[in-house]
C-alpha cells in the first residue's frame, strides 16, 4: 500500500536541499568611502590626513581584490596602507581595510588630482575595477622660520657678556610674514634681546626676507640659565601664531688654563759627552683667572735630563691671564740609544687645584764620529797645495775614499769623516791636477779627534789665487795661458745688474776660449752676502768627458762635450748656491750645444728660460732660490792653474 509524503516530511526535505545548495546569487560587493575624497584648501606648510575606507560589508560572499593602480597630480601627496595589505587581498563577508592619504603643500602650485583604481571581483564578476578620486587646493601663506632653534650659549664665565644672533626668515612663504610680537615669555632675567636688523619687536618680511635680533646672557652665578623667547606671527596664514625658542647657557666661575709647548719635547740625536738644552714655555694664554704653579719637577727619567729657570720666577710661580714664561731642559746623553724622562707641572688649571700636566721628553744619544783634520802645507814646502776659489777651502789637491769622506774646510785645512776610529783614510791628488799628480798619503787614526800635517811626494808652486770681481784673471804658471773671452768683459749674459727674477730664473754666461785646449771648469756662485765669505764646497766636477760622475750631465755635438752640474746647500742661516758646470773648450772643433741663453747677450737682458738658447752660452735655471737678494758671478779654471772670474751682480728673487 503505498503511503503519501506528509506536509512535514516536504517542508525538512526542502530545508535541507536549500542548505546545500546555498543562498541564490551569492557574490562580493566593494565598498569606498568617502568617494571622491576632498582635500579642500590646504595652506602652505599645513598638512591634512584622510582615511579611506575599502569593505564588503554589502557582500554574500568573500571580496579578492587582485590589483591597486593609483596616478596623481597632487603634488606633495601621499597614499599609503593602513590596514589593507598590499595587493592582492581578500575581505571577508562584511570586513574592512583602510588606505591614509595625506597633503603637504610647500607652494601654492601644489594643487592637483589623482584617482585609485581597485581591481577585484565585485559582483561576482573578475576585473572589475573600481575607481576612487581625490583632489586638493594649497593656498599661499607665509612661513616663519627662526635660527637657530634652540640656542645654546654654552659656557660663559660669570660676570662676562656673551651675544648670539637670531635669524627670523619668510624664506619658503609666498605671502607676507607679519610679526605683531618678539618678548621673553620666560627667563632668570640674565637673558636679554637687542634690535639686529629686524624693524623692531613688530615689523613685516616680504617673500625670501629675514632680519637678525641679537640675544645676550650675562650670567652672575655658576649654573644653568634658561628662558623662551616668544614670536608672535601670522605664519601658515593664522594670525597670533606663536613661535618659541629655547635659549640656554651656563655659567662658570673663571678659571685658569695652562698650556705648555712643545708638549712632547724631542732633542734628536746628541752626541754623547755634550750638553744641549731646549726652552718650554708655560702660559696662562687661553685662561680666565690666574694661574698657579705649585710644583715643576721631573717625576720620572733616566737622571740625564735636567731642569733651569728660564724666566719663572721658581718652580712655584704665578701667571697672570695672558702671561707666559720659561724653563730650561737640558739633555746629556752618556751612552749611545734613546733616553726619555717626565716633567710634571702641578697647578690649579680649570681652577682644580693639583691639576697635573705632563710632558714627555725624548732623546737620543749618537757616538761621536772619528775624523781626521790633515792641516796642509804650503807653497814650495812639503805639503798639499791649495787652489781657493773666493774662499771655499777649495783643495783641488785631496780626494777621500771610501769608507770616509772628504769634507770642505776653510784656511788650508780639510776635514775627512770615518765610520769608526779603525777606518783607514787615504787621500789621493787629482789626477786632473799637473801640480801634484800621483801625490798620496794614508792615515788611521788612533782617536776620535786627530790632526796630521799631509805630505806629497810631487810639489810644486801655488797658482795665484783667484781675486775680487771685475772679470780679473789668475796667472796660468807652467807656461799655461788661461782662459779668455775675446771680446773682453764683461761675459755674464742674465740676469742684468740688479736685475728681479724668481727661484727658477736662469743665469747665463758666456762660454769662454782656452787656447791650450784645456778642460775649463766654470763655477757658479751666488750667495745672500755681499762679500762672498764663509761659504763651503760641496763638490767638484772635472772636465774629463767622465758622464758617469756623479751629479753630471752630458750633452755632446759636433765633437764638443759639456758636462753640469749643480748643487744647493744652507749653513749658517744664510742662502747660498754653488754650482760647478765643467766643459771642454776645443778650439776649432764645432760648436758648444750648451743650455743656452735667450736674448741678444750682454747686459740688459733678463732670459726667461735655457731653451731659447744660443750655441756660445751657457745656461743654468731651475735652481729653486729662496726670496730674497743674492750676489753672483762665474768663475773659470783650465786645471793648470789658469783662472779667471767674472764681474759680481746683484740680483733679487721675488
Amino acid at each position: 500500500m503505498k503511503r503519501a509524503c506528509s506536509p512535514l516530511m516536504i517542508a525538512l526535505l526542502l530545508a535541507g536541499w536549500l542548505a546545500q545548495a546555498g543562498p541564490a546569487n551569492a557574490a562580493p560587493l566593494i565598498g569606498a568611502t568617502p568617494n571622491p575624497i576632498q582635500f579642500g584648501s590646504v595652506t602652505m606648510g599645513a598638512t591634512v590626513t584622510l582615511t579611506l575606507t575599502i569593505d564588503n560589508n554589502a557582500g554574500t560572499a568573500p571580496l579578492n581584490v587582485t590589483w591597486v593602480a593609483i596616478t596623481s597630480t597632487l603634488v606633495n601627496s601621499t597614499i599609503k596602507l593602513g590596514t589593507c595589505s598590499a595587493a592582492p587581498f581578500t575581505l571577508a563577508v562584511g570586513a574592512s581595510c583602510t588606505y591614509i592619504l595625506t597633503f603637504s603643500p610647500k607652494r601654492s602650485a601644489d594643487g592637483g588630482s589623482g584617482y585609485i583604481d581597485f581591481t577585484s571581483d565585485t559582483g561576482g564578476v573578475a576585473g572589475t575595477v573600481t575607481r576612487v578620486t581625490f583632489s586638493g587646493l594649497a593656498l599661499a601663506a607665509p612661513i616663519i622660520s627662526v635660527t637657530p632653534n634652540p640656542m645654546n650659549f654654552g659656557n660663559v664665565t660669570v660676570g662676562s657678556n656673551a651675544t648670539g644672533t637670531l635669524t627670523i626668515g619668510n624664506n619658503a612663504g609666498e605671502a607676507p610674514l607679519t610679526v605683531t610680537n618678539l618678548a621673553f615669555a620666560s627667563g632668570s632675567g640674565r637673558f636679554g634681546g637687542a634690535l639686529g636688523t629686524c624693524a623692531g619687536v613688530s615689523f613685516t618680511l616680504a617673500v625670501g626676507a629675514s632680519c637678525t635680533y641679537i640675544v645676550s646672557f650675562s650670567p652672575l652665578a655658576a649654573g644653568l640659565d634658561s628662558a623662551s623667547l616668544s614670536i608672535t606671527s601670522n605664519t601658515g596664514n593664522v594670525a597670533g601664531t606663536v613661535t618659541n625658542v629655547s635659549i640656554s647657557g651656563s655659567g662658570v666661575a673663571p678659571a685658569p688654563l695652562i698650556g705648555v709647548t712643545p708638549n712632547p719635547m724631542n732633542f734628536g740625536n746628541v752626541t754623547t759627552g755634550t750638553a744641549t738644552t731646549r726652552t718650554l714655555t708655560i702660559n696662562n694664554i687661553a685662561g680666565a683667572a690666574p694661574l698657579t704653579v705649585t710644583n715643576l719637577a721631573f717625576a720620572s727619567g733616566s737622571g740625564r735630563f735636567g731642569g733651569a729657570l728660564g724666566t719663572c720666577a721658581g718652580v712655584s710661580f704665578t701667571l697672570a691671564v695672558g702671561a707666559s714664561c720659561t724653563y730650561i731642559v737640558s739633555f746629556s746623553p752618556l751612552a749611545a740609544g734613546l733616553d726619555s724622562a717626565s716633567l710634571s707641572i702641578t697647578s690649579n688649571t680649570g681652577n682644580v687645584a693639583g691639576t697635573v700636566t705632563n710632558v714627555p721628553i725624548s732623546g737620543t744619544g749618537v757616538a761621536p764620529t772619528p775624523t781626521i783634520s790633515v792641516v796642509n802645507g804650503g807653497a814650495g814646502t812639503s805639503g798639499w797645495v791649495i787652489t781657493d776659489l773666493f774662499n771655499l777651502g777649495l783643495d783641488r789637491c785631496t780626494q777621500a775614499t771610501a769608507p770616509c769622506v772628504q769634507n770642505p774646510g776653510v784656511n788650508g785645512t780639510t776635514t775627512v769623516t770615518c765610520n769608526t776610529a779603525s777606518d783607514t783614510a787615504t787621500l789621493t791628488s787629482d789626477t786632473s791636477d799637473a801640480v801634484c799628480v800621483g801625490a798620496s798619503c794614508t792615515y788611521t787614526p788612533t782617536s776620535l779627534t786627530t790632526t796630521l800635517t799631509a805630505t806629497c811626494t810631487a810639489v810644486a808652486a801655488t797658482p795665484a789665487a783667484v781675486g775680487g770681481g771685475g772679470g780679473g784673471g789668475g796667472g796660468g804658471g807652467l807656461d799655461n795661458q788661461p782662459p779668455y773671452f775675446p771680446g773682453g768683459g764683461p761675459w755674464l749674459i742674465s740676469p742684468e745688474d740688479k736685475a728681479n727674477g724668481n727661484g727658477d730664473t736662469p743665469f747665463v754666461w758666456k762660454i769662454l776660449t782656452d787656447l791650450d785646449g784645456d778642460t775649463v771648469t766654470y763655477y757658479l756662485y751666488a750667495c745672500s752676502g755681499a762679500d762672498f765669505t764663509d761659504c763651503k764646497l760641496i763638490d767638484t766636477v772635472v772636465g774629463n768627458g767622465d758622464q758617469n760622475h756623479r751629479h753630471a750631465y752630458g750633452l755632446a755635438a759636433s765633437g764638443v762635450a759639456l758636462l753640469l752640474v749643480g748643487f744647493g746647500f744652507t749653513h749658517g742661516g744664510r742662502r747660498r748656491l754653488l754650482v760647478a758646470i765643467a766643459a771642454l773648450a776645443l778650439t776649432g772643433s764645432g760648436a758648444l750645444i750648451a743650455c743656452g741663453a735667450g736674448g741678444s747677450g750682454g747686459n740688459g737682458v733678463l732670459v726667461t728660460a735655457c731653451s731659447a738658447a744660443t750655441p756660445d752660452a751657457l745656461c743654468r735655471e731651475k735652481l729653486n732660490l729662496a726670496p730674497g737678494d743674492y750676489q753672483w758671478k762665474v768663475a773659470a779654471d783650465d786645471g793648470r792653474g789658469g783662472q779667471i772670474e767674472s764681474e759680481a751682480r746683484s740680483f733679487t728673487v721675488k
